[in-house]
């Protein structure tokens, strides 16, 4: 889990902000809510393109953008039960998306790898993902696409140490 999501809450941060600020953070707020609710929507539908279950195409990602493998760092990183991601890796790996190996460094643990044909799945779906995300933005200009990307990455970066 990254450590910004296990730090503290400071209750006290909106009352030492001025309210034109806490304005801006609660439009953020609700921005939040409706970007979350659009992301599961694109997320579905680029699953859904290619066959894949929601959580499926989850971990999929998950395997081929970041450093995770075990099974119980994909169960941390989405914060589900370790049985729930076993059930999920079954699936997959009878589908030959992935495959299961006992960790060479801990034989208690399993790490999960991307299979040739769970890639080209996984790759089906980011062009799904990335050609809605094309006819969303199509309206925006270059300058436009570069500042959000910018705004967006530094979020992502202050929220978790992600830079992208």
């Amino acid at each position: 889990m990254p450590q910004f999501l296990s730090e503290p809450v400071d209750p006290d941060i909106l009352e030492r902000l001025s309210e034109p600020r806490r304005e801006q953070i609660a439009a953020m707020s609700r921005a939040f809510l409706h970007h979350g609710r659009l992301q599961r929507h694109i997320n579905d539908r680029a699953a859904a393109a290619t066959g894949l279950p929601h959580m499926h195409y989850a971990i999929l990602l998950a395997l081929a953008t970041t450093d995770l493998s075990r099974m119980s760092e994909l169960a941390e990183y989405y914060n589900l039960d370790i049985s729930v991601v076993s059930r999920h890796v079954s699936a997959m790996e009878t589908a030959g998306h992935v495959t299961r190996a006992r960790d060479e460094n801990d034989g208690r643990a399993v790490r999960v790898c991307l299979t040739p044909a769970g890639g080209e799945v996984l790759e089906r779906a980011r062009i799904m993902y990335r050609s809605r995300l094309a006819q969303l933005t199509e309206d925006w200009d270059d300058d436009e696409i570069d500042t959000f990307v910018s705004f967006l990455c530094r979020l992502l970066k202050s929220a978790n140490g992600v830079d992208i």
